[in-house]
């Protein structure tokens, strides 16, 4: 059964958006219908549409296949009862504000319905045409505002949940009201597991050099209002032992008027980029190193050919049978050590011209050693194990020196700490 009212002229007023108020009216009490059907017709603010229907199961058929601005429902019918008649079509229809109709005996009823979704409940027989017609306004007003305010959660919802950042929000004692999948990662928490604890059982930020714990960034803010931000030596310690290094800012949560709320935390992992630092630090005072390295060289070999080539003219000069000749055969065995000395030196400051010649690995290898030997701490134990039947390649020997101290190099950066054993096999 569908009714339609008439526009009052009057008032100038229609139905929401300038379209009739589409009214769903699920009542088995033909006189309690007929008593609202007239109620609404005596209302002339409105333009609106009724359909009727006396059975749950019509009224379910209807919200599937037609849109509705509002259910009055009545809770007592002929194939349901009580509060499961609420729960039904609220399920079937979870998006359509529902106002509950019952009798004087079964408020209590109606009170229970409200707390479980509806909008609003009327007693049938006490309520007059503008007061249904405003009840069922409002009704449409909150349903609105309530989706507004789920999409809201929603979208921010998602959007805390995809970035790369650890979000992790307070209430005004530091009780955790909200915690992202990238916080829960870092911290080892779950987000069942975080939500009502203390920030500070889950988030445990110490001093990264010195352990001691840093004072929480969230109870900070609870005490001083202001934005507080944690310098680069800070790092969150996860629940399951695992150590990041972390850049972390905490921020007070006001509404309108300015009332603090609580606390939002938002930290990000930078263990990679402080690695990156340090290499890039090492990488730079090596590069230094060798050009400091290469500029000394280059001096020391100009000294030593000077050196080498007197020697060589004085051994035409010496007799044979003279025995200065041993003191200057010494004399250029020991210079063209230190050749080879400056041939490496170089050779780590790239200042060396690439010469590719056959070479055998081994001694390439023992060539390097000394130099690597010194180069090394002594937390770390060397061995070589190198066969004379590598073979010969062609190959630039300075270069060769080079990589091998690089690997070499890279080794003991990653022992510095706890020491270990360096390993050469050929």
């Amino acid at each position: 059964m569908r009714i339609y009212s008439a526009l009052s002229h009057r008032s100038g007023k229609v139905g929401m958006n300038g379209q009739p108020l589409r009214i769903l009216l699920v009542e088995d009490d033909l006189a309690d219908a007929r008593l609202l059907r007239e109620t609404l017709t005596d209302t002339r603010s409105v333009l609106f549409e009724v359909t009727q229907v006396q059975r749950l199961s019509e009224a379910l058929h209807l919200l599937a296949v037609e849109r509705f601005d509002v259910v009055l429902l009545d809770l007592c019918l002929s194939d349901s009862h009580g509060l499961d008649t609420f729960a039904t079509l609220r399920a079937q229809a979870p998006n359509v504000p529902i106002v509950v109709l019952t009798g004087l005996d079964n408020e209590a009823v109606a009170v229970e319905a409200v707390q479980g979704g509806a909008q609003d409940s009327l007693v049938k027989g006490q309520v007059e045409g503008n007061g249904l017609v405003r009840a069922m306004r409002y009704a449409i007003e909150r349903q609105r505002a309530e989706e507004a305010l789920r999409y809201q959660r929603d979208w921010l919802d998602v959007t805390l949940s995809s970035i790369g950042d650890a979000v992790i929000a307070t209430d005004t004692r530091g009780i955790i009201t909200f915690i992202n999948p990238k916080a829960a990662e870092l911290t080892g928490w779950t987000s069942a597991e975080a939500l009502g604890r203390h920030i500070d059982e889950v988030s445990c930020i110490v001093h990264e050099q010195t352990r001691q714990a840093i004072d929480s960034p969230g109870l900070r803010v609870l005490r001083e209002e202001t934005v507080v931000t944690l310098e680069d030596d800070a790092m969150l310690l996860a629940r399951d032992g695992r150590e990041f290094c972390i850049a972390a800012s905490a921020a007070p949560i006001r509404n309108s008027q300015g009332t603090l709320h609580g606390v939002v935390l938002v930290f990000r992992d930078i263990s990679e980029r402080k690695r990156l630092q340090e290499q890039r630090r090492q990488s730079q005072k090596m590069e230094a190193i060798g050009t400091l390295a290469g500029g000394i060289a280059h001096d020391f070999n100009n000294i030593l050919a000077a050196i080498l080539g007197y020697t060589e003219m004085a051994t035409y000069d010496v007799p044979p049978n003279n025995p200065a000749q041993g003191y200057l055969r010494q004399v250029l065995t020991a210079g063209n050590r230190a050749k080879d000395l400056v041939r490496q030196i170089l050779a780590f400051s790239r200042r060396s011209q690439e010469a590719r010649r056959p070479v055998q690995l081994h001694l390439l290898v023992q060539e390097a050693w000394t130099l690597l030997r010194a180069s090394l701490p002594s937390t770390i134990e060397i061995q070589q194990h190198l066969s004379q039947d590598a073979g010969v390649v062609l190959a630039d020997a300075t270069q060769m020196h080079q990589v091998l101290m690089n690997l070499c190099a890279n080794a003991e950066y990653a022992m510095r700490e706890t020491g270990g054993v360096l390993a050469v096999i050929l």
